[in-house]
């Protein structure tokens, strides 16, 4: 009778998984932009939790590609690792270390420092203006860049829609993106 039971409850988890997979999938085929729009919130929402750690103003990526287009004289700081670098950057930018071993260089630019989603750019962004520089943390940073439909660039200078997240937790770039982490 046991044996019963036991037959029973595996045939019944096995039709209950079955279609549990059926209804999901029918669901991301029904709502698959409904799910890419709850990654794209998810990095607003992150972003404005982050916001608390640093005082540094941010500048939209909206606002940037505005400032880019008028001219104004800016300097694109990116300040992920060597390895997150060797994936992608926002075109134009350069290094941490590249920025600060010719800042004299760069003043009187506006600094829009970028990470991931906006900490680490943040953070360098403070100790920036804390030296006196016009810094400015880039919101959202390199996931508002690719929500904004923004390639990056190869470290080969090829347009790219590849990006490194840092992490399992900030794999929140549009589905069109290659990530890696």
């Amino acid at each position: 009778m046991r044996e019963k039971i036991v037959l029973r409850l595996v045939v019944w988890s096995g039709l209950a998984a079955l279609l549990l997979i059926g209804f999901q999938q029918a669901l991301s085929t029904r709502y698959g932009s409904a799910a890419a729009e709850g990654r794209e919130d998810a990095v607003w929402r992150m972003a404005q939790e982050y916001r608390v750690q640093y005082e540094a103003p941010d500048i939209s990526v909206e606002e940037l590609l505005t400032k880019r287009r008028e001219g104004v004289p800016l300097v694109l700081v990116d300040a992920r690792s060597a390895e997150e670098r060797e994936v992608s950057v926002i075109p134009g930018a350069i290094s941490r270390e590249e920025y600060e071993a010719e800042a004299l260089g760069y003043s009187g630019q506006l600094v829009v420092v970028y990470c991931t989603i906006g900490l680490r750019s943040g953070k360098y962004a403070d100790l920036l203006r804390k030296q006196g520089v016009d810094a400015v943390n880039l919101y959202g940073s390199a996931l508002a860049w690719a929500w904004a439909k923004q390639d990056f660039a190869s470290p080969s200078g090829d347009r790219v829609k590849r990006l490194h997240v840092f992490g399992k937790q900030w794999d929140l770039a549009p589905r069109d993106y290659e990530t890696v982490y």
